[in-house]
C-alpha cells in the first residue's frame, strides 16, 4: 500500500503520526509509542486499535509484547 493511499484511510493527526514513526522505525511496542509521543496508554492503545481496525497497521504476533508494524507502505 502507497503511503498516499495509506494517509486517505487517516482520520487524525495522532494516526499521521503513528503511521511515519512505524514507517521510519519498521516496527515498536505500544511503551515505544507512547514514549515518543508523551501519549497515554488509553490515547495509544485507542490509535493503534483504529489504525489496525482499518487494516493500515498489524500486531506482530511473535512479540511477547503488543508491537505493531505498518501492514506495507
Amino acid at each position: 500500500m502507497k503511503l498516499e493511499t495509506v494517509f486517505e484511510k487517516v482520520r487524525s493527526d495522532a494516526e499521521r503520526l503513528i503511521v511515519l514513526y512505524l514507517r521510519e522505525v519498521g516496527s515498536a511496542t505500544t511503551e515505544q509509542i507512547e514514549a515518543k509521543f508523551g501519549w497515554q496508554r488509553i490515547k495509544t492503545t485507542t490509535v493503534l486499535r483504529n489504525l489496525e481496525h482499518r487494516g493500515i497497521l498489524t500486531e506482530l504476533e511473535a512479540s511477547s509484547r503488543e508491537r505493531f508494524a505498518l501492514k506495507s507502505c
